[in-house]
């Protein structure tokens, strides 16, 4: 028995951006229990900034290009009040984020392979919600999240995430 529709785009969505960070020559480190909200520690090494070794949070989540809705530059993507709650607020000691991965509908076109290179498909957004308070809500509550089309998550995005974490020692 293979992995169900959820479980292949989650997986998918995870490995697409420790491929990202470790592209960006990030080290990317999972907790050993998902207590927190936090899929993934991506870190620096060595100094950066004023901070050495510094590192960010990561919550990945993935969706399908069929359900994904853009509207107005915006990605309008619906999440567990509960995982928001783990990511808004200026309270925590590592920088968090929220990391959206858009999908293929396929899973058969999640990734093409050539000689000269691997295209994985489609594409990561990041979105700080430092600026947001945490919500009420049962624990089937939802909240509507805006990450911006602008915040295409690449190599670039991450080291500047990261010097930003290691500039400041509070985050993004």
């Amino acid at each position: 028995m293979g992995l169900d529709r959820n479980q292949h785009q989650g997986l998918f969505g995870e490995s697409f951006v420790r491929v990202l960070a470790s592209a960006a020559g990030l080290i990317v480190s999972r907790p050993e229990l998902d207590v927190a909200g936090d899929d993934f520690t991506i870190s620096h090494k060595g100094m950066l900034g004023p901070t050495r070794h510094p590192k960010i949070d990561v919550q990945v989540k993935s969706w399908s290009q069929r359900r994904a809705v853009q509207r107005d530059g915006y990605w309008k993507y619906r999440m567990k009040a509960r995982h928001f709650n783990e990511l808004a607020g200026t309270d925590f000691v590592l920088p968090r984020f929220l990391v959206l991965v858009i999908v293929p509908e396929d899973c058969a076109d999640y990734a093409r392979t050539r000689h000269d290179m691997v295209e994985l498909k489609h594409a990561a957004y990041w979105l700080s919600l430092r600026d947001q308070q945490p919500v009420n809500g049962g624990l089937d509550a939802t909240v509507q999240v805006d990450v911006p089309v602008g915040n295409l998550l690449t190599v670039d995005t991450l080291h500047t995430l990261m010097w930003r974490a290691g500039s400041t020692r509070t985050g993004a």
